[in-house]
């Protein structure tokens, strides 16, 4: 997943924040009414950390894997896909396992 990735607006989506356009002098989209001007969970932990939290994931980690849950209104579970830890930032896993959950969440959204 790229730090532009069009999907990133469906987790914004997911979490009810308004993108205004991608801001290519600070790799992030530029939104309104976060707390900065500009978002991208991919690449920051803060916005990953805010995501995770506005959407009430849980986050569980293996021995070398991660992956990020929500649990729906209606009772049932959207999973990112298990992120393998093994040779790679366990900060990054993390982001990514986020950012796929909150993609998954607002894809299922009208």
């Amino acid at each position: 997943m790229s730090a532009q990735s069009p999907d990133l607006l469906l987790a914004a989506k997911a979490c009810s924040i308004r993108v205004i356009c991608w801001d290519s002098s600070r790799s992030a989209y530029r939104v309104e009414g976060a707390q900065s001007s500009r978002w991208n969970p991919r690449n920051d932990d803060g916005d990953a950390m805010r995501l995770a939290a506005a959407l009430k994931m849980s986050i569980d980690q293996g021995s070398d894997t991660v992956f990020a849950q929500h649990r729906t209104q209606g009772g049932f579970w959207i999973n990112s896909p298990v992120i393998s830890l093994k040779g790679r930032d366990r900060a990054d896993a993390y982001r990514e396992a986020i950012c796929l959950c909150a993609i998954k969440v607002g894809e299922r959204m009208p």
